[in-house]
């Protein structure tokens, strides 16, 4: 993990912000309402160690620091953070790292603390699925998170069963966590203005009604299934995954997903049921 390094010395222009990075997908909340929204939805206290991804020039890093003793900002623009430490932009009991979100080792994050994790970020539109990815990897030390995406990103999250927008997000995530809607946000409350709508969700861990035996083996189920969205389920895993015909034909019928279904109708917990009857078949990932 990196650690922030010894700032530079000021430069002319030091009281001015650098000017956003589109290649960081920055996109400053301004709006205090939201910020204070936001805040109040991830709920930071004692019992966890917050974390913000993504910390900008801290608006929401300094409602977070007025709700919980310490905070740890996630940064990776050091050229922001060099003017933030110039011009003392961060509340006091902010603690930075200065890393790429990504590459942050949040499990040893949770250890070194001895508590939970609870995330909070206006995440970069342009990472936002790996960042859920990051979220399923790090479930057993998250207590919750509270992220800003993309609004169609967002309602892929939440997407049930039937429709488009249900995918392999929607179900990996759906399997590990309760996902919740807190509130859209339009472009008007970001500087500078983004193209889209946003939307914050909260993530929850939860335990699943059924458990996975191999969740590795599920992934890659999942995955395959949807690859071919437009071709039956049974025709995409077969090309998708050294599997014989056969045994997924059976395994579908034990599971109850006819055999001309297209992954998109199909619920979590019969992905469930499929992934521990293959496994129990031998399959492995």
């Amino acid at each position: 993990m990196k650690h922030h390094e010894p700032l530079a010395a000021h430069s002319a222009d030091s009281a001015y912000p650098p000017s956003p990075r589109r290649s960081l997908g920055q996109n400053f909340l301004v709006n205090p309402n939201v910020i204070r929204a936001i805040a109040d939805a991830a709920a930071p206290d004692e019992t966890t160690l917050t974390v913000e991804l993504g910390v900008g020039r801290g608006a929401l890093s300094r409602e977070l620091c007025q709700r919980t003793t310490r905070v740890t900002g996630i940064e990776k623009d050091l050229k922001l953070l060099e003017w933030a430490a110039e011009n003392s932009i961060y509340p006091s009991n902010l603690d930075i790292i200065a890393a790429d979100m990504l590459d942050v080792d949040f499990a040893a994050l949770a250890a070194d603390h001895g508590k939970k994790l609870n995330v909070i970020g206006n995440l970069p539109y342009n990472i936002s699925s790996q960042i859920v990815v990051m979220l399923v990897d790090n479930r057993h030390v998250l207590d919750r998170a509270t992220l800003m995406f993309q609004k169609e990103v967002a309602e892929r999250l939440v997407a049930m069963p039937g429709g488009r927008q249900y995918g392999v997000l929607s179900v990996q995530a759906g399997y590990c966590f309760e996902i919740r809607k807190v509130m859209d946000v339009s472009p008007g409350q970001f500087r500078p203005r983004p193209k889209v709508m946003s939307t914050v969700l909260s993530f929850i861990p939860k335990t699943p009604v059924l458990a996975l035996h191999d969740f590795d083996l599920f992934r890659k189920i999942v995955r395959s299934a949807f690859l071919n969205r437009r071709k039956k389920m049974l025709n995409s895993m077969k090309k998708n995954m050294d599997i014989r015909e056969n045994l997924l034909r059976h395994a579908m019928d034990e599971t109850g997903i006819p055999l001309d279904a297209r992954a998109e109708t199909v619920d979590v917990d019969t992905f469930v049921r499929l992934t521990n009857f293959l496994k129990k078949e031998g399959i492995n990932p």
